[in-house]
């Protein structure tokens, strides 16, 4: 995490240089004094979001390949958020904005875990519990240049940096588990780790209450995007924007609290996707309400697998053990108001 920390303060520390500057810019000075359409504008935000993440175990073969051991599904089903904008459109076209995301904690559906332990993709262990989202934390810093296609288009490039920090805690649920409790030994002394039962309708089902399993992913992504804002009459206007982003950092950490084992990982690569349709109409000459819809998925990431117990133990490395993905659509309402 202290990785993700310094980038997130370097990420603040840019952005504030950067309102520092847009706030003092001459095209600002300029709009302002020749009472133009105002340059500064924030909007606040609130919305829901529905997704969660995928997090993912594999064991690695000789050949290397990979075969999924586990899966767990965390639910974001749904999560009200609130946010805040700010945003600063200057004469000669450029603009940019600041961005803040904030989610309700609470229960937000459930969250499933299923083993394949016999190398066979028959399922030997399952769990579920209630889903809680304990944070959910997005921001966005995004830059470009609008040109004037006609009176009422503008098609634009813009660039982006994006952070995500969600998370989740298994509460209160129920597990089905194979019956066998290996490592055992052989008649050689050699460490046997299976066969298991697979699970069936004869499965016991045991009730489990309190925290189980806390989750986390911590996400930050540099994009690129095209955005096209229209204006069929002077009220109303309708922008569509695409992003992607090429390569992903991602950190995650999976502390089974029961079993007193924490996994780690970081990840690189994978790609993240971000369409998004935005209608703002104007109510006064100073205020306006919008429809902000979103869609983003992160997918693609793999990595080494640590695991440490309660107190700090090396347990072990899985190199290329761990995957994880992240997808969320998000529906919200804004009023932004012109400074």
């Amino acid at each position: 995490m202290t990785k993700y920390n310094s980038l997130m303060k370097s990420a603040l520390a840019t952005a504030a240089l950067g309102c520092a500057l847009l706030l003092f810019h001459p095209g600002i000075a300029s709009a302002q004094s020749a009472k133009q359409k105002s340059a500064i504008s924030l909007d606040l935000t609130m919305g829901v979001l529905s997704g969660g993440a995928t997090e993912l175990i594999y064991d690695p073969n000789v050949d290397g390949s990979s075969y999924k051991m586990s899966e767990l599904d965390w639910a974001s089903r749904p999560l009200v958020y609130w946010g805040l904008t700010a945003n600063f459109n200057l004469s000669a076209g450029f603009y940019a904005s600041f961005a803040v995301k904030s989610g309700i904690s609470g229960k937000t559906g459930y969250m499933q875990d299923s083993d394949w332990q016999n190398w066979d993709g028959v399922k030997t262990n399952f769990s579920e519990a209630d889903s809680y989202t304990d944070q959910a934390l997005i921001l966005d810093i995004e830059g470009g240049y609008d040109f004037n296609i006609a009176d009422s288009l503008k098609v634009g490039p813009f660039l982006k940096l994006g952070y995500l920090n969600f998370q989740w805690s298994a509460r209160n649920g129920y597990l089905q588990y194979a019956p066998e409790y290996y490592p055992t030994t052989d008649s050689s002394d050699n460490y046997v780790y299976g066969p298991y039962t697979p699970i069936s309708g004869n499965t016991p089902v045991i009730y489990v209450s309190g925290i189980g399993i806390v989750y986390q992913q911590s996400c930050f992504y540099p994009s690129v995007g095209l955005r096209a804002t229209y204006t069929p009459w002077r009220r109303l206007t309708l922008v569509a924007s695409f992003a992607v982003a090429p390569s992903v950092s991602m950190t995650e950490t999976d502390n089974h609290v029961e079993r007193g084992i924490i996994f780690t990982s970081t990840m690189n690569g994978g790609i993240v996707l971000e369409p998004r349709l935005v209608l703002r109409y104007q109510l006064s000459r100073v205020t306006t309400f919008g429809i902000d819809v979103s869609y983003i998925k992160i997918e693609n990431l793999k990595g080494d697998l640590s695991a440490t117990d309660s107190y700090g133990n090396d347990l072990g490395t899985d190199f290329n053990g761990a995957a994880a993905s992240f997808e969320a659509i998000e529906g919200g309402v804004t009023l932004s108001m012109k400074l």
